[in-house]
């Protein structure tokens, strides 16, 4: 679970958020939205700002870890609007990054002889 203000920055974490992105709880509060998304992941508006409309929908992201490893999560985020009009969006991300290597794993199978490693007949005639 995440916590950000408008302006992306981690307001809260738990422990589960700081266990898939290894990083300490105390540390993620010094982040913002931005430096835990992979390159593309967040959604910018045409001023420069975040677009929660967009950024918002449900989705599978590329999240940095500490070490700049990736990890896959599947995002799901609310915005919640005060009595001032602030806004404060509340976030939950499943680590999905298992899901993303079978894949790949199974696409490899389905291209590739399992003895020698090369690709098969039917990648062949794919890519001819």
């Amino acid at each position: 679970m995440l916590k950000l203000d408008a302006e992306g920055k981690v307001i809260e974490a738990n422990q589960a958020m700081a266990d898939i992105l290894d990083h300490r709880r105390d540390m993620l509060l010094q982040l913002s939205l931005g430096d835990l998304l992979m390159d593309g992941e967040l959604v910018i508006d045409g001023v420069g700002r975040i677009d929660w409309d967009r950024q918002l929908r449900p989705s599978e992201l590329r999240f940095r870890r500490r070490d700049g490893s990736l990890v896959w999560g599947r995002w799901s985020g609310t915005g919640v609007r005060s009595t001032g009009g602030g806004l404060s969006v509340f976030a939950i991300i499943e680590d999905v990054s298992q899901n993303h290597a079978l894949a790949r794993e199974i696409e490899h199978h389905a291209s590739h002889d399992p003895l020698t490693g090369l690709i098969n007949r039917r990648e062949i005639e794919r890519l001819l």
